[in-house]
């Protein structure tokens, strides 16, 4: 059967490849690529290039499946000589998922990519400098037309395009005074994230003034990390393979990143739903919190705008939840806006939570604790924020509790938008009356524990809570059915409950992946309580707050404070585009009168 589309892929060059071939001599390498294994092409041997070849040749590669079920893959490979049997000829592989080319630039057009390689033992050698473009071989757009776009999404043109970047340096900043050697635990609400993704938030401000903004942001870090340093620390595992983040004055600290991106403003930002636009504004995506071993636990980027400044944040999750996160940049903010210190300092001794030491295993090769649970790409997804006003916020808790909960207890705001929500993603992802859903939310644990702690807590304190169902019963029953389910699965998630989930996960610790969230789930992450918004530095509060593509699969959902502040609440929703699509069109879920 012919091939719905093709891939042409312009293989450029390569560095800092591993000599396998370093007893015979130099290394002659080729590459191979293949999406179906049954029609795998190659370049020409590189006989002059030795570890930093060059091809620059084009390959046009039949794709035989779905787009987002293809990706392609590339070996580097030395080419033998009769006298080398001795000879391991694989350099290093590499792979592509090609549903992330076609979402970020469609149909037709080009995307630049440096991949990185992997040694068969899995550790990263060298990479490869290609350009890719998925097409319809049956079409040729003409050179003033547009790409065709992907049709699963919809996406506006300004989205279609990722911003450009310019990285301009690299600094490190440690406290201003020397504290010396500290160690802290990490704990059993702490250690499931380890094999999830950095926590990635943007913040975008209006300024004319780059270099003093960032010159009053580093000042400000210096000063708050006296009290937040774990911070500016690493991972590390002690004698008994138990995970502690320490932090050491000869470490290096924060890691901070300074950028530009001079053609795009701030209005550019505000409005786009989809992170794929803003994804080179944020650092260390994709990258693991175990990696925190090697890497640091929190990295910023500061890129200047044509009329401001974007700043992308990353956060090691296993060390820090929301709520200390925003704790954290509050505090940072006060600072930076003429404060003294920090007016609520952190409680960093984790182990008055819990003090239980598991020894927990991860797998050497990163790769292999991928969160989303398989080596498949995943299916093309779509992001957009729905914004609520108080009035819509206030108009479903009123309908909710025109009928009172089994215990006579009003539905929050929460529980109110969550069963809105839920509601809707279940029609529009058309599920069968027989299917199961999944509601989940990551509560704050703080003053559910046993003592309780303070909201200045700095760590993980968070649990997921699971309400589970029949789709035809949401279907069939009225919202106050499903706000009831997720009330009393909040309610009755108390001391006890954590407790026993904690020495169920103690006396078999595993790696928690996506699909753990639930099957056909919706799951809650981040508050509106959090007053994103008021995160001033001293030159005004953020135009707009969302979160990067680190973490997200079919069924996340973020929840902000809104920007107009009161009780408005956006709603930053990720799913599979056609179920988006059917949620946009969702006259009860949008509020349309």
């Amino acid at each position: 059967m012919a091939s719905r589309y093709e891939l042409e892929l312009i293989i450029s060059s390569a560095k800092d490849l591993k000599n396998v071939n370093r007893r015979h001599g130099s290394l002659k390498p080729y590459v191979v690529v293949w999406v179906d294994p049954a029609a795998k092409l190659s370049t020409k041997v590189d006989n002059e290039g030795d570890t930093s070849p060059c091809w620059n040749e084009t390959l046009l590669i039949p794709v035989p499946s779905r787009i987002e079920d293809s990706t392609l893959y590339l070996d580097v490979v030395h080419f033998k000589a009769d006298d080398e049997d001795d000879t391991k000829p694989v350099v290093g592989s590499a792979r592509l998922f090609l549903p992330h080319v076609v979402e970020e630039v469609g149909f037709g057009a080009q995307a630049v990519r440096t991949l990185e390689l992997h040694r068969p033992s899995g550790h990263p050698q060298g990479k490869v400098e290609v350009k890719v473009s998925v097409r319809d071989p049956r079409y040729r757009a003409p050179e003033s037309a547009y790409a065709v776009p992907c049709v699963d999404q919809v996406v506006k043109k300004e989205e279609a395009e990722v911003v450009k970047v310019a990285i301009h340096g690299k600094s490190h900043i440690m406290p201003t005074k020397k504290l010396g050697r500290r160690e802290c635990q990490l704990v059993t609400f702490d250690l499931p994230f380890l094999a999830f993704y950095y926590n990635q938030k943007l913040l975008c401000y209006k300024g004319c003034d780059f270099e003093d903004m960032v010159g009053k942001l580093k000042d400000g870090l210096a000063v708050v990390l006296e009290e937040f340093y774990q911070l500016a620390g690493k991972l590390e595992k002690d004698e008994d393979g138990v995970f502690k983040v320490v932090y050491d004055d000869e470490m290096e600290g924060v890691e901070v990143l300074e950028a530009s991106a001079d053609h795009i403003s701030v209005s550019d930002l505000t409005d786009v739903e989809s992170t794929i636009m803003m994804k080179d504004l944020l650092p260390h995506t994709l990258v693991l919190n175990v990696e925190g071993l090697h890497k640091p636990l929190l990295v910023l980027q500061f890129t200047k705008l044509r009329d401001g400044l974007a700043m992308g944040c990353a956060f090691n999750h296993a060390v820090l939840d929301g709520t200390s996160t925003w704790h954290f940049m509050s505090s940072w903010a006060k600072i930076c806006s003429g404060a003294d210190s920090v007016s609520v300092q952190p409680f960093l001794d984790r182990t008055k939570a819990r003090k239980t030491r598991v020894k927990f295993d991860l797998p050497l090769d990163p790769t292999a604790a991928n969160p989303n649970g398989t080596s498949e790409p995943p299916p093309l997804l779509r992001e957009r924020i729905f914004r609520f006003s108080e009035s819509q916020i206030n108009r479903v808790k009123s309908t909710l509790n025109k009928t009172p909960s089994d215990g006579s207890k009003p539905f929050s705001t929460f529980q109110s938008l969550s069963t809105h929500v839920w509601l809707a993603v279940t029609r529009a992802r058309q599920l069968k009356p027989e299917d199961v859903t999944v509601y989940t939310v990551f509560a704050n644990c703080r003053k559910r524990v046993d003592p309780p702690m303070p909201e200045s807590y700095f760590g993980n304190l968070i649990q997921a809570i699971f309400t589970v169902t029949a789709a035809g019963l949401l279907y069939a029953n009225p919202p106050e059915f499903a706000a009831a389910m997720i009330q009393k699965a909040i309610v009755t998630h108390d001391a006890k409950a954590i407790n026993k989930r904690n020495h169920e996960w103690e006396s078999n610790p595993i790696i928690f992946q996506f699909k753990d969230a639930g099957v056909n789930c919706v799951t809650v992450g981040s508050s509106p309580r959090f007053k994103v918004y008021d995160v001033d530095f001293g030159f005004g509060k953020p135009e707009r707050v969302r979160s990067g593509s680190n973490n997200k699969f079919d069924g996340m959902v973020y929840l902000y404070q809104g920007k107009t502040g009161g009780g408005s609440i956006d709603v930053e929703i990720t799913l599979e585009a056609g179920t988006m699509e059917r949620l946009e069109k969702d006259k009860e879920f949008l509020m349309e009168v």
